[in-house]
């Protein structure tokens, strides 16, 4: 482009022009008339001038004001520039760069508007059809990461790398399914389970981080962590009831399985409940309604005494001891809506018996009993894919799961695991249990009796304590 005779720019040699910039004396988006190139320059970047015309003397093309960075944050001044880029392409006066197509498809249950953010160079987003395909149509060259989302669901792989270089790019497909996972908090509220005779339950509200007054008085014995489904929360107990409250706290009903001992855990799909006892598994179906209907199935003796359990896509997991017949195996699983059981062995080759396990969008968690270290298990060929290092010997209280990673509490610590290995997390608090959402983990502080809210993005404390709270039950089943 041409500058009109009227325009003057600051005349440096490129010596001079260097040496001011050396000197911090010339920052990003400068523009300068440079007497060595006989050129107008730009300052694109740390290390880039680029020339942007010939020395004045001719027309003169006007381009739209673009405010200069908030912040001198490597991504403030990276959108400046393409801001910059964008209104210089628009009037006229730079090419715009030529561009490509990354597309694919997604398969499986619920592949229709599937978002997906193409993240690099710049940011591009767009959804799935009714048949899960997808196309980002044009995309400047660049280093990218794709990644889908939708809630309620997980996809194999995460996200991919995509590298676009003069030409398009196909083939980026992806599987999706529905993740059943058991969630522990509702939308509102987080739930602590209390060893208090006079309060056995408490609950958090989550916008405002404050303690309800609700007492749940129709909870009388001691419960452990709970399910939240369909709108209702399934608090299982120490004398093997199962109590069912609403969105406002209303008792609907009590379970009370015939099958003795304690009821650990709740699991649901559909509408159909497992309950993890100490004596038997519990089948059954709940409907909500007026009055809401519990309706006892199939009732299984334990082939495990039950440590811990999870629910992975259908599948209720459940640890204990380390038996070899009929095949070795520490860790049985039923498929809730056909009843099938299955035996495996997770830790295999050793007899291990097992403590705690806790299911992620696509891997599981687990523990023996015997050591610190905690195996992240690929639940369809059973193998090790990453593990973490606790203390030796140690036992966590709970496993929670929440942005990708694994949250461990044990012996007064805080861990967040992924393939990648363990990460102390120092909370400066006695931790003793948690519970986790998708953004956010609860974890309870023993020394404060109160609530600590870690943001699971950052692995930082979120706001301040939340007190009022006695021992909780956050116990591995």
């Amino acid at each position: 482009m041409k500058f009109s005779s009227n325009v003057e720019f600051e005349k440096y040699t490129t010596a001079a022009r260097d040496a001011r910039v050396a000197a911090g004396k010339m920052p990003v988006g400068s523009v300068i008339e440079n007497t060595t190139t006989g050129t107008v320059q730009w300052r694109k970047n740390a290390s880039t001038w680029l020339d942007i015309g010939a020395s004045p003397g001719g027309s003169f093309i006007p381009m739209a004001y673009v405010a200069p960075p908030a912040t001198n944050s490597a991504a403030d001044q990276q959108t400046w520039i393409q801001n910059f880029i964008t209104q210089a392409i628009a009037a006229g006066v730079m090419a715009a760069p030529p561009t490509y197509e990354v597309s694919g498809q997604i398969t499986g249950t619920g592949n229709d508007n599937v978002a997906l953010a193409l993240v690099g160079t710049t940011t591009y987003n767009t959804t799935t059809d009714g048949s899960g395909n997808f196309s980002f149509p044009a995309v400047v060259d660049g280093t990218y990461t794709l990644t889908p989302t939708k809630a309620g669901h997980f996809t194999t792989p995460v996200n991919r790398n995509v590298v676009v270089s003069s030409a398009n790019i196909t083939g980026q497909n992806f599987t999706i399914a529905v993740s059943s996972s058991s969630a522990t908090t509702s939308a509102t509220k987080v739930y602590v389970p209390q060893i208090n005779a006079t309060n056995r339950l408490r609950s958090i509200q989550k916008g405002t981080r404050t303690l309800n007054t609700e007492l749940y008085a129709g909870v009388t014995v001691n419960v452990y962590t709970p399910t939240y489904h369909n709108g209702r929360a399934f608090f299982p107990s120490q004398d093997g009831r199962v109590f069912v409250y609403d969105d406002n706290d209303v008792l609907r009903t009590t379970i009370s399985p015939a099958i003795g001992g304690q009821i650990f855990a709740v699991h649901a799909v559909g509408n159909k409940l497992l309950l993890v006892g100490s004596t038997h598994i519990q089948f059954g179906t709940y409907d909500n309604g007026s009055p809401d209907v519990w309706t006892p199935g199939n009732k299984v003796a334990n082939v495990i005494y039950p440590q811990d359990s999870t629910l992975f896509n259908g599948e209720v997991w459940i640890t204990g001891t380390y038996s070899a017949s009929p095949t070795p195996h520490n860790v049985v699983r039923y498929n809730v809506t056909t009843e099938a059981l299955v035996r495996s062995n997770l830790f295999a080759g050793t007899n291990a018996n097992l403590l705690a396990i806790q299911a992620g969008d696509t891997t599981i968690a687990v523990q023996n009993t015997t050591s610190g270290t905690i195996r992240i298990i690929d639940p369809a060929t059973l193998a090790t894919v990453g593990t973490g290092s606790l203390t030796a010997g140690s036992n966590p209280n709970n496993i929670a799961f929440s942005r990708g990673k694994f949250w461990v509490t044990f012996g007064g610590n805080l861990f967040a695991l992924t393939t990648s290995g363990s990460v102390a997390i120092p909370p400066g608090f006695a931790a003793n249990g948690c519970v986790a959402d998708a953004d956010f983990v609860y974890v309870f502080n023993n020394a404060l009796t109160g609530m600590v809210v870690i943001n699971a993005d950052t692995n930082t404390v979120d706001g301040s304590t939340i007190s009022g709270l006695s021992s909780p039950a956050y116990y591995i089943q």
